[in-house]
C-alpha cells in the first residue's frame, strides 16, 4: 500500500509541476517571442524531478496550454543506469474541472513502457528511523485505503505495452491493460476497473473495486488465468 500511495502521489505531483512549468514557459516564450523551443520546457521539468538518486529526463512536452497534453521521450536513471523507459504518454482533460477540486481525465494514452529492473533504494538519512521503544508495538503508518489531495477520475486509461525486465521476476514479460478509475477521498467513494493480458504468453488479469461510503462497503473481485509458472506464481513465490 505504501507503494501505490507513493506512486499516486508522484504521478499527481508531476501533473501540477506540469501546470507550474506551462505557466513559465508561456511568460518566456511570450517575453523572447520562442514559442517553438519545445525543449525549454522539457528541460524544466527535467530539472525539477530530478534527485540526487534519480534523474529523469524529458524528450519533449506538446500541447502543455491545452486539454490534450503529449509527453514523449521519458526516461529514469539512478547511478546504475536508465531502469524505466517510456515512450509516450497523452493526457486529455478537463482543465475547468479543477475550480472544483477535481482531475478529471476524459483519456490516459501510455505508449510503450520499459521497467528492466528494481530501481536502487535512495540512503535513508540517519535518524529518520526510529525504532519501537522496549515492550511498544510498532503502529501501522498506512491507512487502508489511500487518501489523495484531489478526486481524481479517469474515464479511459490504456497501455499499448509494459515491457517487464528478467530482474524483475526471473523472466521477461510483456502486457497490456485497459481499464477506468475513480480515487480520492474515500468518503466520497472509490471505484477501479482493470484488465491486463499478457503479449508474450497466456495470461489474463482483471480486478475490480467498488467502495460505497453510504455503507462502507468494499466490493472487490479478481479473476487471474495464466499459465503455470506465470507472474502471479513467480511474484507469490
Amino acid at each position: 500500500m505504501r507503494l501505490r500511495r507513493r506512486t499516486i502521489f508522484i504521478g499527481i505531483g508531476v501533473f501540477v509541476l506540469l501546470l507550474g512549468a506551462a505557466g513559465y514557459a508561456f511568460l518566456h516564450f511570450t517575453l523572447r517571442g520562442q514559442g517553438d523551443d519545445k525543449g525549454l520546457l522539457a528541460n524544466l521539468i527535467s530539472r525539477a524531478l530530478s534527485t540526487p538518486a534519480a534523474q529523469i529526463s524529458v524528450g519533449d512536452v506538446s500541447g502543455v496550454l491545452t486539454s490534450d497534453v503529449t509527453v514523449s521521450d521519458v526516461s529514469i536513471a539512478d547511478q546504475d543506469g536508465v531502469w524505466l523507459k517510456l515512450d509516450k504518454i497523452r493526457l486529455v482533460w478537463r482543465r475547468a474541472a479543477l475550480l472544483a477540486g477535481r482531475l478529471e481525465i476524459d483519456r490516459l494514452d501510455v505508449g510503450h513502457l520499459a521497467v528492466h529492473r528494481k530501481p536502487i533504494p535512495a540512503p535513508v538519512a540517519a535518524g529518520h528511523q526510529q525504532s519501537p521503544q522496549p515492550g511498544q508495538a510498532a503502529q501501522p503508518d498506512e491507512a487502508l485505503l489511500p487518501e489523495i489531495p484531489v478526486k481524481v477520475e479517469v474515464k479511459s486509461f490504456a497501455l499499448a505495452e509494459l515491457a517487464l525486465g528478467e530482474p524483475l521476476l526471473g523472466v521477461d514479460a510483456r502486457l497490456t491493460a485497459t481499464g477506468q478509475a475513480v480515487l480520492g477521498n474515500p468518503a466520497e467513494g472509490l471505484s477501479l476497473n482493470l484488465d491486463a493480458r499478457r503479449l508474450d504468453a497466456q495470461g489474463v488479469f482483471a480486478t475490480r473495486l467498488d467502495y460505497v461510503p453510504a455503507s462502507g462497503r468494499l466490493e472487490t473481485s479478481m479473476t487471474l488465468d495464466e499459465a503455470p509458472g506465470g507472474i502471479a506464481v513467480r511474484l507469490l513465490k
